[in-house]
């Protein structure tokens, strides 16, 4: 993988991570939307043409061969989350109900089906962002099947396809937005969904077929192409702006907000700016050693931020202590990093003791 999409992947999971730690700004809408992107791009690129699907068996097959690394440290987190949550439980006087939901929470869980569940109680239980890797692993499964298809498909034919799922998903949310949807079941079908989540991988995979078919032509030299990397950049703040600042108070402004539609565009550009490598802000700026290395790992530090900052915030209001969010934010990077990195180190030797 090129250095530059490790500097991308840091750079999303930054932005969610700032949401997590309550820092003053943040990008998660966009770093999770960049996270699929990547996801169905870096597929693409490592299966080619010849990539055979031999039905749903292979299909588990392979997604279980590509979330396997991490699901342990997705149960370990599980498993540290538990106690605060029932303790929790414990402090609201929780019913046998409650106990049932729980348990319903940690089945779920451990069989990454949560992110099908359109209440909030569910598909962000326990460690929050694990939604995400339920949802991924839908799309792992779906891949062999998109890749067998996009790759007997003419160009012109796959940009119309990305096309109209751009125009999917708004129609989806313009018909949940026009039966007067609930704000979490809203947040749910355009956020968490698997089967809305896969349009951000699928217009991935196309990305990096059409990267693959393209000649060697490239922008009329190194200032052009930091111009349109500019121009990205630029876009996305004001999305993120809008995003953030505008009250959504119309159907077309809640259509349009809807968690990750107008996001797509901006992700694709930014992938595709961070594989090709040669501008200045993708290809100079964002390559910084610890951009790199936080990217390389980022996956499992994505799952061990949620935990940590769910327990040092609930424990700081416990004791009514408070501190700056710089310090938070600091610190509970730092957590994170260590205990990422230490999870890595007995992970890879226990692989190398099984391959012995």
């Amino acid at each position: 993988m090129k250095k530059s999409i490790y500097s991308l992947k840091a750079f999303a999971f930054l932005g969610i991570f700032l949401l997590h730690s309550k820092f003053y700004i943040e990008w998660a809408t966009l770093g999770v939307c960049i996270f699929f992107v990547v996801s169905g791009f870096l597929l693409t690129l490592r299966h080619d043409d010849n990539f055979k699907y031999a039905g749903w068996g292979q299909a588990i097959r392979f997604a279980w061969d590509h979330i396997k690394r991490i699901y342990p440290l997705h149960i370990i987190t599980m498993l540290m989350v538990l106690p605060l949550d029932f303790i929790l439980m414990l402090r609201n006087n929780t019913t046998i109900k409650g106990i049932i939901e729980m348990f319903r929470n940690i089945v779920l869980n451990i069989l990454l089906l949560q992110s099908w569940w359109p209440d909030t109680s569910v598909n962000v239980s326990l460690n929050g962002v694990a939604w995400y890797l339920s949802s991924i692993a839908f799309c792992y499964c779906l891949f062999p099947i998109i890749r067998r298809h996009i790759s007997t498909k003419k160009t012109t034919y796959l940009i119309i396809t990305m096309f109209i799922v751009f125009v999917l998903q708004l129609i989806v949310s313009l018909i949940a937005v026009s039966n007067n949807i609930t704000d979490s079941v809203y947040r749910w079908l355009t956020y968490d969904a698997p089967f809305f989540r896969l349009g951000d991988f699928y217009i991935g995979c196309v990305v990096a077929l059409l990267v693959q078919r393209k000649d060697n032509h490239t922008y009329n030299g190194i200032l052009l192409r930091s111009f349109f990397e500019l121009l990205t950049v630029c876009i996305s703040l004001i999305v993120v702006c809008w995003d953030h600042y505008s009250s959504h108070d119309t159907i077309i402004g809640r259509v349009l907000g809807n968690w990750t539609t107008l996001y797509i565009p901006i992700a694709c550009a930014m992938v595709y700016f961070a594989y090709e490598g040669t501008g200045i802000i993708f290809g100079k700026m964002l390559m910084t050693p610890l951009l790199v290395f936080v990217g390389k790992n980022s996956s499992y530090y994505f799952l061990l931020h949620y935990v940590l900052c769910k327990w040092i915030f609930n424990v700081l209001l416990y004791f009514r202590v408070q501190f700056s969010p710089w310090i938070m934010a600091g610190g509970l990077l730092l957590a994170t990093v260590l205990l990422g990195n230490l999870y890595c180190r007995i992970e890879r030797k226990v692989s190398l003791s099984k391959t012995r």
